[in-house]
């Protein structure tokens, strides 16, 4: 029997660039502040060296782009 080894969950829009236009420079750093801390996550999740990975994701920026 398989035993969960990791879960993890991120935002699926980081741009720094977009944020800085959008939201100035205190979007930009929330975005940067939070690619660190995805950045982390994945060194975890290396760390603990799973036999498989199940992804749940959407697709919508096959279909969406940021200008939208």
């Amino acid at each position: 029997m398989g035993q969960i080894a990791f879960g993890g969950a991120m935002s699926h829009v980081l741009d720094p660039e977009y944020y800085q236009a959008a939201c100035g420079d205190l979007g930009r750093q929330k975005v940067t502040e939070a690619m660190e801390a995805i950045a982390r996550m994945g060194d975890r999740l290396v760390e603990r060296k799973p036999d498989a990975l199940i992804v749940v994701a959407d697709d919508h920026m096959n279909a969406f782009s940021f200008n939208c």
